[in-house]
């Protein structure tokens, strides 16, 4: 039989530049890079609801936002944008209530906390409409999220989030 909460050792071959990258962000947090990779995985498998953290909640590491790192530089934005462009490709979600009302949280720090334009927070307000709506709305077999569907009133501009994405990288060069 296995324990769920035995540890083990996986072995990853990254670039050096990645591995740099990765250790910053840890030292940011104040973790240890293994420390911080982990916490990336355990967010992601709880994130898309595949399988619980193979370790008890109270022994998890909570990643806080550093207070100097732009909201659109966090582990936390780049959480809702994988969730974002996972939805272009899929627009219904299996999610819980809970992972959805955490979407929720992210797109509102998005509206307050980042730096980009209005158009394109407007954009974010249209994903933040579908998700209440989505919530509110009884299940059924084709329930889906509109805003990543094209050609809809609703459809939010991905081509805005990526052009800004991009001209803040430039401007950080």
């Amino acid at each position: 039989m296995i324990q769920m909460f035995m540890k083990t050792t996986i072995n990853l071959r990254i670039d050096e530049d990645l591995k740099s990258s990765l250790q910053e962000l840890a030292d940011q947090y104040g973790i240890s890079l293994s420390d911080y990779l982990r916490e990336i995985l355990y967010n992601h498998l709880d994130y898309i609801d595949i399988a619980e953290p193979p370790i008890p909640d109270e022994d998890l590491i909570t990643i806080e936002p550093s207070p100097n790192l732009p909201y659109e530089k966090t582990y936390e934005f780049t959480g809702l944008l994988t969730w974002l462009f996972c939805r272009y490709m899929h627009p219904s979600d299996n999610n819980s209530k809970a992972t959805l009302d955490t979407l929720k949280t992210k797109v509102e720090r998005v509206l307050e906390k980042s730096s980009f334009s209005h158009e394109l927070k407007l954009e974010f307000l249209k994903v933040l409409g579908d998700l209440n709506r989505y919530l509110l709305e009884p299940e059924h077999e084709n329930k889906q999220f509109l805003f990543p569907i094209s050609g809809n009133h609703l459809s939010f501009n991905y081509y805005l989030l990526m052009n800004e994405i991009w001209s803040l990288e430039t401007q950080m060069l």
